[in-house]
Formats: structure tokens, C-alpha cells, sequence
């Protein structure tokens, strides 16, 4: 186990913050994919799951 520190609060509230931007990017763009249509929605469901986990562990306080 490990304590999540202040710092480490810090660096993932960044985190989630630049995921988000990252996401509303991505969503904004014309035509975006990678050979396959369902990239875009698979790239933004996958930055919606990371955030998701990066809160628990702000919640939580620890990771195990």
C-alpha cells in the first residue's frame, strides 16, 4: 500500500484536468480516427475510465 501524498493529489487533480482537455480535443475533431470508426468513442470512453480511476484513488487516499 502507499499513501497518496498532497503532491500526488496535486499531479492527479493536473492529471484529470489535461485528460479532459485531451478528451474535448479529440471529440472536437472532424473525421478523427484510426482506420477504424469507433476509435474516437473508444479513446474518449478510455479517458472517462482513467479519470474515473485517478478520483477513486483521490478518495480513497491510497493505492493498494
Amino acid at each position: 500500500e502507499m499513501k497518496v501524498t498532497n503532491q500526488d493529489k496535486r499531479d492527479i487533480e493536473e492529471t484529470i484536468l489535461y485528460i479532459n482537455e485531451c478528451a474535448d480535443y479529440i471529440d472536437m475533431l472532424k473525421g478523427c480516427h484510426d482506420g477504424d470508426p469507433t476509435w474516437k468513442p473508444n479513446v474518449i470512453s478510455a479517458c472517462d475510465t482513467a479519470i474515473e480511476w485517478l478520483e477513486r484513488i483521490l478518495k480513497e487516499g491510497e493505492v493498494k
